[in-house]
């Protein structure tokens, strides 16, 4: 661990290592441990993976047991799964899933190159993983999908969760929380006590969310977007650094959460040098097994020529959200 208890990222050592989970993410990545089990509520095992070059999934919501774990946002609660190598990661999804082999097949791969500072790396990785599962590719526009309001909507609903589950023992020891820590949870106080005409609107909201996304992606895509935001804080970055960077995150990674789908962060390639390419593969509930799968193959590719170079690839048409529908 660095001054201060925080642990050193063993891949990336001036960077920090993520969220809850980072101290799981670290020791995988150290070869401490083969297996990390976290939570992700917001992106803590995903966040953390990408971070320190290791591969974490939060599985669809409610699909691990949580029987023994402390709630604290139980809609968007859940445990995830990190390891360097998807062999033992499917070998823990097995143990612990409650879902049955789903028989899927990706048929068709979607990303927004607007997402990332660098739409022909990323869009260059989304050929890859379309190349490996023998899938179509297409560009997509995630704009109503992945944006601030969206992470804003995110942030308020697991924040009213987090007040309901967990208001009364902060009332009691806010004066002995960080001071981060006690800021974010009177504004969860704060959502809380908003009117009811306010959380229905936020409610349906979300419902509205749900079911745009999920006419975008069927039950055959998997959709490619980055993790990480930035910039990428060092092991050094104050309380404003690491804020911003939180906040940049939080438009990535507030997709999964507010539908409940598992994502899996994949770090295969340049991204275990390069943090920042790191992406999340968004499936379907129930399709935890397809993602896995689908990692497994991409390790193998690297397994036996080495990590992918850093190409560019031509442009590739792309699909409106109104055109992304079941085909």
């Amino acid at each position: 661990t660095a001054p201060g208890g925080a642990p050193v990222n063993p891949r990336h050592p001036d960077l920090f290592c993520g969220g809850s989970s980072s101290g799981t993410a670290a020791a995988v990545a150290g070869g401490r441990a083969s297996l990390g089990i976290g939570t992700d509520t917001a992106g803590s095992v995903r966040v953390p993976a990408a971070l320190c070059g290791v591969h974490g999934l939060r599985p669809t919501c409610g699909s691990i047991d949580l029987t023994g774990s402390l709630p604290l946002a139980p809609s968007f609660d859940t445990a995830g799964i990190i390891a360097a190598n998807p062999l033992v990661m499917r070998l823990a999804l097995r143990r612990l899933s409650k879902l049955s082999r789903h028989d899927s097949v990706i048929s068709r791969v979607l990303v927004d190159p607007t997402l990332s500072n660098d739409p022909d790396a990323l869009i260059h990785t989304a050929q890859l993983v379309a190349a490996e599962a023998g899938a179509t590719f297409g560009t997509v526009d995630l704009s109503q999908l992945v944006n601030t309001d969206v992470a804003a909507l995110h942030n308020r609903l697991q924040g009213r969760e987090v007040w309901t589950t967990r208001g009364k023992w902060a009332e009691s020891n806010m004066d002995s929380l960080d001071d981060d820590i006690a800021r974010r949870l009177r504004a969860c106080a704060e959502f809380a006590a908003e009117d009811r005409a306010t959380i229905e609107v936020d409610l349906r909201d979300r419902q509205m969310f749900c079911e745009l996304l999920a006419g975008i992606v069927d039950d055959r895509t998997v959709l490619v977007k980055p993790v990480l935001g930035t910039p990428l804080p060092s092991l050094e970055a104050d309380a404003r650094q690491l804020a911003a960077f939180r906040r940049s995150t939080m438009v990535l990674t507030a997709t999964a959460g507010l539908a409940g789908w598992p994502e899996l962060t994949w770090t295969g390639g340049v991204a275990r040098s390069d943090p920042q390419r790191a992406v999340g593969l968004l499936a379907r509930p129930g399709n935890d097994d397809l993602l896995v799968d689908l990692l497994e193959r991409l390790w193998a590719l690297e397994e036996a020529r080495g990590p992918v170079a850093d190409t560019r690839s031509p442009e590739s048409p792309a699909i409106r959200p109104d055109q992304a529908r079941n085909p």
